[in-house]
């Protein structure tokens, strides 16, 4: 999953990186966008959301070693690698096919809907597998589950950073691609040296010890070894770094996207708004208007003449 995260959010601030500048009201400097940003409430809470997100993420994604070692079998830390393969396997599965199903589903009810919808499944699986702990079957259904539902805020997550660009140039009259883009990759930085600290700060709260072998046994002709239980408190804590973070994180898009994040709502107006002003801009100057859509057909158009060019070049 955190694969697959990490390829929809870099594939979604390449193109936000690659977005032209055609659309900027004034050119401003990093500080005059960031004050821009601030002042728009929209901007501010998409920001917030992609930084917990990610550091939930992070404290995911560290604590997953402990949690085949400790949680998924109970005590089974001799195992912990085969478990892993397993507990990867078999949970994170049904996320392949169900990206086709995913698709199809945002571009019928919209994006707003599903991740609400998402968000209920991701927190009632991750919830279930919480409570199974120890218990194979319902730590797989539970965190499978979570993984589906998740899909739906992973996926379009993303793709509210125009939304967002979009919503402060017509509240604020400031273009913040630049700020934007620079603030999200400086948070994905921290978020994961902030996912790892807590983690850690954790275990010692909880008195995690370093796993300590007390003998072995055999299993289908295999000797491995047996470890010391850990307190229960560190076995809780690593259970919820793990599970507790996919429930916090659907908990987090639920509330935001059901009681505040109305931005799709808006758009149409924002859009609109904008339109007319870029409109105005181009009578200013006595330019033809040319929309966006069409601005990236004759990029696109450019880039293909050009590489026929090369290409052409090459064979001779």
């Amino acid at each position: 999953m955190n694969k697959l995260e990490n390829l929809l959010e870099a594939a979604n601030l390449t193109d936000l990186l690659k977005k032209k500048e055609e659309k900027k009201t004034e050119e401003a400097s990093f500080g005059q966008q960031l004050k821009a940003c601030i002042k728009d409430k929209y901007w501010v809470m998409f920001i917030l959301l992609i930084f917990i997100y990610q550091v939930l993420n992070a404290l995911k994604g560290v604590s997953q070693v402990y949690y085949a070692g400790w949680v998924v079998q109970g005590n089974a830390y001799g195992e912990y690698a085969a478990i892993q393969r397993r507990f990867t396997m078999i949970s994170m599965a049904p996320m392949g096919p169900m990206l086709f199903i995913v698709v199809p589903l945002i571009k019928k009810f919209g994006r707003h809907k599903m991740i609400i919808i998402g968000s209920v499944i991701a927190a009632a699986g991750a919830i279930f597998a919480f409570f199974g702990a120890g218990k194979t079957m319902p730590v797989y259904v539970g965190t499978g589950l979570g993984g589906i539902g998740a899909m739906f805020y992973v996926y379009t997550m993303m793709s509210f950073t125009g939304d967002a660009i979009d919503h402060v140039e017509y509240s604020q009259r400031v273009r913040v691609e630049g700020v934007t883009a620079a603030l999200v990759g400086f948070m994905h930085s921290m978020a994961n040296g902030l996912g790892q600290g807590l983690f850690n700060f954790g275990l010692l709260a909880t008195k995690y010890v370093t796993p300590e072998a007390i003998g072995t046994f055999e299993r289908d002709g295999k000797i491995i070894e047996k470890f010391a239980d850990q307190p229960a408190a560190a076995t809780t804590w690593i259970n919820f770094s793990y599970q507790g973070a996919i429930a916090l994180t659907a908990i987090l898009f639920f509330v935001l996207f059901m009681f505040f994040f109305d931005i799709d709502k808006k758009m149409p107006q924002v859009q609109e708004e904008l339109t007319e002003r870029k409109k105005a801009e181009c009578a200013a100057k006595g330019i033809p208007y040319v929309s966006p859509l069409e601005q990236q057909r004759e990029e696109i158009a450019k880039q293909q003449a050009e590489a026929e060019e090369n290409r052409i070049r090459e064979l001779k």
